[in-house]
């Protein structure tokens, strides 16, 4: 599956990532490049069932690979 948004990083225990979507926030986990803090993305993955330690929802995925969006 593939999600676009705005990624954050959240300094919250041993930190979490955040996308940002039009249909509200999705935890990412696994390896997010961190110069990508900020930044409009496309992540590439697999939706997973769950709770995360970041507090941010039920929406979790698996990252397979973040992409910058070109012109952002």
């Amino acid at each position: 599956m593939t999600w676009r948004g705005r990624l954050e990083r959240r300094d919250l225990g041993t930190g979490v990532w955040v996308l940002h979507t039009t249909d509200g926030t999705v935890a990412l986990y696994g390896d997010v490049p961190g110069e990508l803090d900020g930044k409009a993305v496309v992540v590439t993955g697999k939706a997973v069932d769950g709770m995360g330690i970041g507090m941010t929802g039920d929406a979790m995925v698996q990252v397979d690979q973040v992409k910058p969006v070109e012109g952002s």
